[in-house]
């Protein structure tokens, strides 16, 4: 539907943080906001855990039990065409824990994914970037 979201899965703790960049609709009226991703969460985990058990036939964790959490603090906007970039940023930024200040300017999102991508480095063109950039 050209919407993005990160679905980060913490093994460690056990969680399943929802990095989202679009508000939950006001129509939702579930206890807890990551019913909103149900579904989602739904197929993430049959499928995981299914990789899971071919890789580590030991596995017998249940992703679809883990810890869910919406954060707060993942920047907003109700453009669906940011929300690829956003996701981009949420990667590349986060610590596990939080993520800085990410501009939800659009052409600041496109502007850094477009220098990524040039700074690359199989990119035989990058050295005609400016050090500036």
């Amino acid at each position: 539907m050209g919407h993005f979201t990160l679905y980060v899965l913490n093994m460690d703790t056990r969680s399943i943080y929802i990095m989202d960049s679009m508000p939950i609709p006001s129509w939702f009226k579930g206890d807890h906001p990551s019913m909103h991703y149900i579904h989602n969460i739904h197929y993430i985990a049959n499928n995981m855990n299914a990789a899971m058990e071919l890789a580590n036939p030991t596995w017998k964790d249940d992703i679809y039990m883990w810890r869910r959490l919406v954060p707060t603090w993942v920047p907003r906007t109700l453009n669906w065409d940011l929300s690829g970039f956003l996701v981009i940023n949420f990667m590349h930024d986060w610590n596990g824990i939080r993520l800085p200040c990410i501009c939800t300017n659009g052409n600041d999102l496109r502007t850094k994914f477009l220098v990524e991508l040039l700074k690359y480095k199989d990119n035989e063109s990058k050295d005609n970037i400016p050090e500036e950039i």
